[in-house]
């Protein structure tokens, strides 16, 4: 028959373990065997119980429906349109161009931008005389008119050297222009040149000095 081994639990003092055989004798083993034989016995225990916890996991409770329709229901999206920017109606414009003049130089001008509507309304802007007495001088002379209110206006430039006939024969952007400047060019009209809201206005460039005596342009404002 197989050894059976037993405790018996009572003081520590009286401990008493037993081996069994049929027919034999009981075995008396110390109080301090005793205890180790315990503890060995406590230590499979938790090491039984553990394993089991392993293998068979404490279910987990279902998600409640609140809790479903959380994770389903997607987040709102917030679209955010921005328009393009659009110039104030009354926001100053720009004209720009080129200068020419009959010569190897450019003199000393003033170039006006003239209301069609109101003569007296204008822009104006100097520009110094070509070429520069220092400094290199741009292959190209331009000039600038900056805060130009909306508007429709005429563009001549007008000498600043005193000479004579400066005051009336300006140089004009005119249809002379516009052709291309061509002997067979000969419309010297005033174009209108319309500068809308915060827009610039290029190419016009101010270079007929060509048009006939009986010519006649608004004079230089006041």
């Amino acid at each position: 028959m197989a050894p059976v081994v037993f405790l018996y639990v009572g003081e520590l003092s009286r401990a008493r373990i037993g081996l069994r055989r049929a027919g034999d004798r009981t075995v008396r083993l110390g109080p301090a065997l005793a205890l180790v034989i315990a503890a060995l016995a406590v230590l499979a225990a938790t090491v039984a119980l553990v394993g089991l916890a392993m293998l068979f996991p404490s279910p987990t409770a279902p998600p409640t429906p609140s809790e479903v329709a959380r994770t389903l229901t997607p987040s709102p999206t917030v679209a955010v349109s921005r328009s393009p920017a659009t110039p104030s109606p009354s926001a100053p414009g720009t004209i720009t161009g080129g200068l020419a003049y009959p010569s190897d130089f450019i003199p000393p001008l003033t170039v006006y931008a003239i209301s069609v509507a109101d003569p007296r309304t204008f822009f104006s802007v100097d520009t110094p005389r070509y070429p520069l007495a220092s400094g290199p001088t741009p292959a190209q002379p331009t000039y600038e008119i900056g805060a130009v209110a909306p508007g429709t206006y005429y563009v001549l430039a007008y000498r600043n050297d005193q000479q004579p006939l400066a005051e009336s024969r300006p140089g004009v952007y005119s249809e002379y222009v516009l052709c291309g400047g061509r002997a067979s060019c000969t419309d010297h009209a005033l174009v209108p040149v319309t500068v809308h809201p915060g827009e610039t206005v290029r190419g016009i460039d101010v270079s007929d000095w060509y048009y006939p005596p009986e010519q006649r342009y608004p004079p230089r404002p006041r």
